[in-house]
């Protein structure tokens, strides 16, 4: 029988240790990637962002991958299950209230950007033309449209559009769950990461993300995925449940 979602709890903390998050923090201009329909990742990017006003001021540019009519209809979060793909999830939407009460403080500034299907390569340079140099940027993203590398035939000129910018991947060592649609929309399994030969997963540690596309992996504290699911009452059922193909090897 199907079963109605749970509300969305924060977790306990999914930010970095202080040395990490400032670290992480201290780079003018961030490209962060996520897996889609987590709790902890947009835990975390509050996290960073908080840390960033705090060493920066305010002017920060904070772009997310969202449509830009969330700012004026709810219409994105009240898709129905079928239409979800992590994006609307109950996290991100806990998300983007607070990123938008901090705009309205004078705080940060929002930027918009839906990456899926339909997404041009003049809408997506467009939006980069439009950050300022200073005090910041950050960029969040599904992991997908984080890589450093520019592919061809593909919307995503992310990578050719922010040079300058540090490309951190947000892992969970020992994987978990998300929400998403690969295939089907759902809860799905997201695997443990493997580590070199004879060497554990460092949880909570900034490493080398170079063999991945990007500059950094940044591995959650926490060690697990937890799925966040839709903001709209959404409906899990076993058939929509499954594995996420690949290992990731770190």
């Amino acid at each position: 029988m199907p079963m109605l979602c749970a509300m969305y709890v924060a977790p306990v903390s999914a930010c970095p240790d202080d040395a990490v998050l400032a670290k992480i923090a201290g780079f003018k201009n961030l490209f962060i990637g996520e897996v889609h329909g987590t709790v902890e990742t947009p835990e975390f990017v509050r996290c960073v962002i908080d840390k960033k006003i705090e060493l920066q001021g305010s002017g920060l540019v904070v772009s997310l991958e969202l449509p830009r009519s969330v700012e004026t209809s709810s219409e994105f979060w009240n898709r129905s299950a079928e239409m979800q793909d992590g994006r609307a999830s109950q996290a991100m939407h806990e998300l983007f209230l607070y990123l938008q009460s901090k705009e309205q403080q004078g705080v940060i500034a929002l930027r918009f950007l839906d990456t899926g299907v339909g997404s041009s390569n003049k809408e997506l340079m467009s939006e980069q033309e439009g950050f300022p140099a200073d005090p910041g940027v950050v960029i969040y993203r599904g992991n997908a449209h984080s890589k450093k590398s520019v592919y061809e035939g593909t919307p995503f000129l992310l990578g050719a559009a922010t040079s300058e910018f540090v490309h951190i991947s947000v892992i969970a060592g020992d994987g978990g769950e998300f929400w998403g649609c690969a295939p089907g929309c759902g809860v799905h399994a997201f695997p443990a990461a493997l580590g070199a030969e004879g060497k554990a997963i460092p949880h909570g540690a900034l490493i080398d993300g170079k063999e991945h596309d990007h500059d950094y992996i940044y591995f959650l504290e926490s060690r697990v995925f937890t799925a966040s699911l839709p903001w709209k009452d959404a409906v899990v059922c076993e058939a929509c449940v499954g594995e996420f193909p690949g290992i990731p090897r770190f």
